[in-house]
């Protein structure tokens, strides 16, 4: 039972880092979007 509650505890923290990874790549992506955007017009 110990070893299946670890895991269980795991998972979440391994969502939010990668819900975070995800959030920082959509941020920068954002800021890409927004200097060419700044550069073309």
């Amino acid at each position: 039972m110990s070893e299946l509650e670890d895991e269980r505890r795991a998972k979440p923290d391994e969502l939010a880092i990668d819900f975070a990874k995800s959030g920082k790549l959509l941020e920068l992506q954002l800021q890409k979007l927004s200097l060419q955007k700044y550069i073309y017009y």
